[in-house]
């Protein structure tokens, strides 16, 4: 399923029967979406979210500002929070004593406030305090919340503590993207195109088909998704819109079509082609559809990816006997680099947004690991234990990685810090696999 060989007739062999699609907009699941957390955490940030006051004016426990925030930040590796059952209730109750925190070794302390304004309208406060030299480090007030939006807002604090205190930008206000197969007895399998919360919360199903869906692209404004579909007993590259107004095939040649990316303007994708024959690297303007092929070879070469400054791609390549990522510059593609050199099989790979790491699949003696490659020190590191991995991709900041892996219950969504210190594991009902983590948008 891993090699690149597999992988085509993987695209090539799903034309089975014909398909039908259903665009579906504002669905969601109707069971929750719990997030596991295991993993080590030292030399990561101790920090006390404590209760917001008030949040008993919320009657949905799934929105408990408080966890969602420790969710959010253990998730990243980066934070160490301390659990709920482990603060003393009369220190929560009290007012804020940051000679205490510092005594159970926290370092920060986040306090914070929910008033009802309205019906289903909230005020929320919150404060990040350093209790090691009491400065506040933010200070930050969200009015007239609709309780839809109370998790967004509490992802929106996650990125603010995020950055106040690594100085790096946070990646939780976002969504991930991925693909989920239904299996209900007595219906037809179905595969569900969904978006959701980057922490798996409040999917929504994009698109409906009986045919396979895979290689799911978000453009860099975060308006649009390109995928491969099979609906037309072929593989097919479609580019849609999230909210359902428009659906282009911009790739149906013969042969394969696979692997789209959004280039980071967003006016170009790169796409694997086997219109010539053999499968090649190919870079599509999206507005003229005008063609350009960037890979020679006559190896099988797939799985493109773009470099975070658009000016060239990394892409795989068996043009050594095996799997290997290479990299070629745009402005000379037919001079082309080898990246990887440890192990024997690597694949899928993808290109952090800060430029300077690459996460792919491995093979390893326990099987398929997500893998990642410092680009400065061409370091590498196996960070997975899963052991089928699959499908890396980055969070918009560089600091976490989703992947999918199978297990005995079908396939998963992980989320992994990239130094692998934190594992966390999104609960999503269903089979689900291929995600994309889409871009860090003000606006969202």
């Amino acid at each position: 399923m891993h090699s690149t060989r597999s992988i085509l007739a993987k695209i090539l062999g799903a034309c089975l029967v014909g398909a039908s699609v259903f665009m579906t907009l504002g669905v969601s699941a109707e069971d929750p979406v719990r997030v596991e957390i295991t993993g080590g955490t030292e030399q990561s940030y101790p920090i006390a979210v404590t209760p917001f006051k008030g949040q008993m004016l919320i009657a949905n426990a799934d929105y408990n500002l408080a966890q969602i925030v420790r969710d959010d930040l253990a998730r990243s590796g980066r934070f160490n929070p301390m659990r709920e059952s482990e603060m003393s209730a009369a220190k929560v109750a009290g007012e804020l004593d940051l000679d205490y925190w510092r005594k159970v070794a926290q370092d920060y302390v986040v306090i914070g406030e929910v008033r009802q304004q309205a019906a289903d309208m909230y005020q929320v406060d919150m404060r990040l305090i350093n209790s090691l030299n009491h400065q506040e480090l933010v200070a930050r007030r969200w009015n007239g919340v609709s309780g839809q939006l109370l998790r967004t807002a509490a992802h929106q604090m996650s990125d603010a503590i995020y950055s106040a205190v690594t100085g790096r930008g946070g990646a939780f206000d976002t969504r991930l993207a991925y693909v989920k197969i239904d299996r209900t007895p007595g219906k037809r399998k179905m595969f569900v195109l969904e978006v959701a919360d980057s922490d798996g919360y409040a999917p929504r199903a994009i698109l409906r088909s009986y045919m396979p869906l895979m290689s799911i692209s978000w453009s860099p404004d975060a308006t649009r998704l390109a995928y491969v579909t099979f609906e037309n007993r072929r593989p097919e590259i479609v580019v849609q819109s999230l909210d359902g107004r428009s659906r282009q095939t911009v790739a149906a040649f013969e042969g394969i079509n696979s692997a789209p990316v959004w280039s980071p303007d967003g006016r170009s994708l790169l796409m694997t082609l086997s219109k010539g024959g053999n499968p090649d690297i190919y870079v599509m303007d999206v507005a003229s559809k005008r063609l350009t092929q960037l890979t020679f070879d006559s190896a099988i070469e797939t799985e493109g990816t773009w470099a975070a400054d658009g000016q060239a791609i990394y892409f795989n390549s068996d043009r050594r006997g095996q799997p290997q990522v290479f990299k070629a510059e745009l402005n000379n593609p037919r001079d082309v680099k080898r990246i990887t050199f440890e192990g024997r099989y690597n694949a899928r790979p993808v290109a952090s947004p800060d430029g300077r790491y690459i996460a792919f699949v491995r093979q390893e003696v326990g099987g398929f690991k997500v893998t990642t490659q410092d680009l400065v020190s061409n370091e590498s590191k196996v960070i997975s234990s899963t052991g089928s991995d699959e499908s890396p991709s980055f969070s918009p900041n560089s600091d976490m990685i989703a992947y999918s892996y199978n297990d005995y219950r079908g396939g998963m969504i992980a989320v992994l810090s990239r130094n692998g210190r934190a594992f966390t594991k999104l609960n999503i009902n269903g089979d689900v696999r291929d995600p994309a983590w889409g871009p860090l948008v003000s606006s969202q």
